[in-house]
């Protein structure tokens, strides 16, 4: 069988570039802390072994609202309903702290947090938001420029953000 030449590069090209595809990357070796899993500690509670069972109520506790996570969501419930007037509310967390993905870690150079929950400065028009902050501290003041964060609380804005429109 007789070919043309651009055939015959084209195959050993090919071949070429076939085989290097085969070619696997080093797998790259990562030191990294992930935000806790309590897949199997909501396991355990959710089908406890019957040992656990008999006996396990040691206090029985009554509530009127009972908020069931204490990510962003859960604590906001609670909150709004706290201002609301409703006292009696309690918030059930599995895991360890309150926080949810809001939640951080912490090495011996800084805190970081397992993900991003960047909250811009609020104005005035943004009543509750600026509530809440102002719970928290946040709030330093009010000047004639407007409200006055707290200069710790704030970060400068991402890079990778995209804009749309100037927002």
């Amino acid at each position: 069988m007789r070919g043309t030449r651009r055939e015959l590069l084209a195959t050993f090209l090919g071949t070429a570039v076939a085989a290097g595809c085969r070619r696997r990357a080093p797998e790259a070796s990562w030191d990294v802390d992930l935000a806790p899993d309590f897949s199997e500690r909501a396991h355990r509670y959710l089908r406890p072994p019957a040992s656990a069972v008999a006996g396990a109520v040691t206090e029985e506790v009554r509530c009127r609202v009972l908020v069931v996570g204490g990510g962003v969501t859960g604590l906001t419930a609670a909150w709004t309903l706290g201002r609301a007037g409703q006292g009696d509310v309690m918030v059930l967390e599995l895991g360890d702290a309150a926080g949810g993905t809001a939640s951080y870690g912490q090495t011996e150079a800084s805190a970081y947090p397992y993900a991003a929950h960047y909250v811009p400065a609020p104005t005035d028009e943004n009543g509750d938001l600026v509530a809440l902050l102002e719970e928290m501290g946040l709030v330093e003041g009010r000047g004639p420029e407007g409200i006055e964060w707290a200069e710790e609380a704030l970060c400068a804005t991402p890079k990778e953000r995209v804009f749309h429109n100037g927002v």
